[in-house]
């Protein structure tokens, strides 16, 4: 490897690069990311699209997002061989097309079967079965295309939406007779951009287009950061991988060295405070905090540096009860309760940046451990423990 100096002075340079690029263009700023709605699969995914599709919604837009969308579907039949047999309607059999979020149709197969969004007028009915981050419930899309097979009037197409192209398993259904699959990560993009283009005279619709276009990039890895990574991937195979697994040790051992610091700081402030008892500290599985107020446990974690965190690697706070039982099915959720509720002190991405900002400067490292205890006193107060 090259002198490895001159190694971390290009991964530095890449790294400024990007994230000058990101605040240029505003990418880290995202209301679903920071209402914490990015992986809502029925609040944010399906109501979006559902709206977008839907010739009454508030977009004020008509159908003509209804008509980009058939197209896109259109154009899809035109160029894959899994997509030949579709029923599509033409673009003038859209306008009273209706559109329902979490239709409840009955019991198929002994389960209720409940849409994440139809689209139905008098000659077709189109289910879009929304798998942002669900798993695949039991026989679901064999039950819908049961009850689809129930309508001989109308024309019926059965969606299967997911992120990147993962795969229905079924041994009764066939993909491109049965049902047919698009993705967030190139058809709904695709479709969004489409939307935007359109509305480049309005500029709220706009702004809210490109909003969740970002929102989706992120969850399928093709944001700014994501092309950062590969950039700085390619700086270590070019230069060889022995050299980079040294990089790798020392680095954990330093994230570990400035985690341990901080926690030790937060924790020599917490014992300046009154009414702060038992405080702790936990190396095992997570780097945490704990703290007795009043009898209440109160838990600080998540200083992990590994992504084992069950708060989506954020730094979190919340009350924790250690004489509930364990369940073996669910051991990381098991102490925590969920009233008071868990908040995130700060985001993966947020946490990143402070941990940086600790180990690089010293004279900001008491400023840092006093926002987090800050936090806990806020808390606390706001959560009436007592």
């Amino acid at each position: 490897m090259e002198n490895m100096q001159e190694f971390l002075d290009k991964a530095n340079k890449i790294v400024e690069v990007y994230e000058k690029q990101e605040k240029g263009n505003g990418e880290r700023f995202n209301l679903f990311s920071i209402l914490d709605r990015e992986t809502d699969e029925e609040k944010t995914h399906s109501a979006l699209i559902a709206e977008l599709l839907n010739p009454q919604g508030s977009h004020g837009q008509g159908s003509v997002f209804l008509k980009l969308f058939v197209e896109l579907l259109s154009e899809k039949r035109e160029i894959s061989a899994f997509w030949e047999k579709a029923n599509i309607p033409t673009s003038n059999k859209t306008d009273k097309m209706q559109v329902y979020t979490e239709r409840n149709v009955g019991k198929y197969r002994k389960y209720e079967c409940r849409f994440d969004i139809l689209l139905i007028n008098q000659e077709w009915q189109i289910v879009i079965e929304n798998k942002f981050n669900a798993k695949q419930g039991e026989e679901q899309l064999e039950r819908y295309s049961d009850y689809l097979k129930e309508d001989h009037a109308r024309k019926k197409l059965l969606i299967y939406l997911t992120k990147t192209g993962e795969k229905y398993k079924s041994k009764e259904l066939v993909e491109g007779t049965d049902y047919f699959c698009i993705t967030y990560k190139k058809d709904i993009l695709d479709w969004l951009e489409k939307c935007k283009n359109y509305c480049g005279q309005i500029p709220l619709l706009e702004q809210s287009l490109s909003q969740y276009i970002n929102l989706i990039k992120k969850e399928t890895n093709q944001t700014t950061n994501n092309k950062m990574k590969n950039e700085i991937q390619e700086l270590i195979l070019s230069n060889g991988i022995k050299g980079a697994s040294e990089i790798v040790k020392n680095y954990e051992q330093s994230l570990k060295y400035i985690v341990d610091d901080l926690r030790e700081n937060i924790i020599n402030k917490l014992k300046n405070l009154p009414d702060f008892q038992n405080i702790r500290k936990q190396d095992d599985p997570f780097f945490s905090i704990f703290l007795s107020v009043k009898g209440k446990t109160i838990g600080i974690e998540a200083f992990n540096v590994d992504k084992k965190s069950h708060e989506d690697n954020s730094l979190f706070i919340g009350e924790l009860d250690f004489e509930k039982k364990d369940d073996p099915k669910n051991r990381v959720h098991t102490f925590w309760l969920k009233k008071p509720i868990i908040e995130k002190i700060w985001k993966e991405d947020e946490k990143i940046d402070k941990l940086n900002e600790y180990g690089k400067h010293e004279e900001k490292r008491d400023e840092i451990a006093q926002e987090i205890v800050d936090y806990i006193q806020n808390y606390i107060a706001r959560n009436t423990i007592k």
